[in-house]
């Protein structure tokens, strides 16, 4: 009975937020927990987002000179270098230093840049030769928008030209022998000499 009881104060203090004298703590999010450990649907109604944390809702409004026509653009390039399965593999960082550094640069110059975003990807692909020339390879996807608010006065020549001095950049610093480009309906590659 006494430990019925003191079990029953760990399920309260639980509830209601407070450590327990023993440490536990209500479980993680998403796993499955004992019934008595889930709030009643009536106790959720009543605590509403808004009502226990005042100030945090926020209403939105179109931002001036924010809309224009959509200027998308992708820059892949792989990360082992050179051609073929025995070139080293770089960290998706290494891609990431050597963007940001370059538009750091052109910053401090006051000169024009473009930001985006990277994620990691996989290019699997095949040739006619049979299963000694099929490959996989790991790539970095640096993509983003040529967004009017911000860079409204770049002409699509100049974004090119961006990309184009960007995508060398990363592929030097990566051993790439080729870089591949997108911005609005084009592509292009770009080869090492």
């Amino acid at each position: 009975m006494l430990a019925q009881a003191a079990e029953q104060l760990i399920v309260r203090r639980i509830l209601n937020g407070m450590p327990s004298p023993r440490g536990v703590r209500s479980p993680p999010f998403g796993t499955t927990s004992p019934t008595c450990w889930r709030r009643s649907p009536s106790r959720a109604r009543r605590e509403r987002p808004d009502s226990r944390r005042p100030g945090l809702l926020k209403s939105f409004r179109l931002l001036p000179a924010s809309e224009g026509p959509r200027r998308e653009f992708k820059i892949t390039l792989g990360l082992r270098a050179g051609y073929g399965s025995a070139g080293r593999i770089y960290d998706l960082e290494e891609a990431v230093r050597t963007a940001h550094r370059w538009m750091w640069e052109r910053a401090a110059r006051g000169e024009p840049f473009l930001s985006g975003m990277f994620t990691r990807g996989e290019v699997v692909y095949a040739d006619s030769g049979g299963e000694a020339a099929s490959h996989r390879e790991p790539v970095a996807i640096f993509t983003g928008e040529v967004l009017p608010q911000y860079a409204s006065d770049l002409d699509d020549g100049t974004v090119r030209e961006l990309l184009d001095e960007l995508a060398g950049e990363m592929g030097r610093s990566l051993e790439q022998e080729e870089v591949h480009i997108a911005y609005g309906d084009r592509t292009w590659t770009l080869k090492a000499e």
